[in-house]
């Protein structure tokens, strides 16, 4: 955040000192105006504002991230434990209802991140429940 406001006052600074009449008279009338300055401003803070919104968005997902990985954990234990038809298994539905509580502060991934990242992600599923049920089959 701080660069991203850095780099705000810099260019801030660059549309007031561009903006500033020359020391010279007779440039004088060929300075912009307040209007053109104001309008300079307003371009320089809608540029800024996705900026600010991205940032916003990586923060959340390393926070989302974060929650999760003691979650990822818990519900890795609870492959281990065999599920039954007689009863629902309410340490799993307690686990899902805390990944849902902890993805909601995300927000939606863009589509060109999931089809850069799906693939990937995929293929790291794959392998983790590979190494589950490995771990699983010498105990039965």
């Amino acid at each position: 955040m701080l660069v991203l406001f850095g780099a705000a006052v810099v260019v801030l600074t660059f549309l007031v000192v561009h903006h500033l009449p020359p020391s010279h008279a007779e440039d004088a009338p060929h300075a912009p105006g307040v209007v053109t300055l104001g309008i300079r401003v307003l371009l320089a803070l809608v540029a800024f504002l996705p900026a600010c919104q991205e940032l916003d968005h990586m923060l959340l997902y390393r926070m989302v991230e974060h929650h999760l990985e003691e979650l990822l954990r818990r519900v890795e234990a609870l492959y281990f434990v065999p599920l039954t038809a007689a009863e629902p298994g309410f340490r799993l539905l307690a686990e899902f209802g805390d990944y849902s509580a902890s993805t909601t502060f995300a927000p939606p991934i863009r589509t060109v991140v999931y089809k850069v990242l799906v693939d990937p992600l995929r293929h790291e599923f794959d392998a983790k429940i590979r190494a589950l049920d490995q771990a699983k089959s010498p105990s039965q």
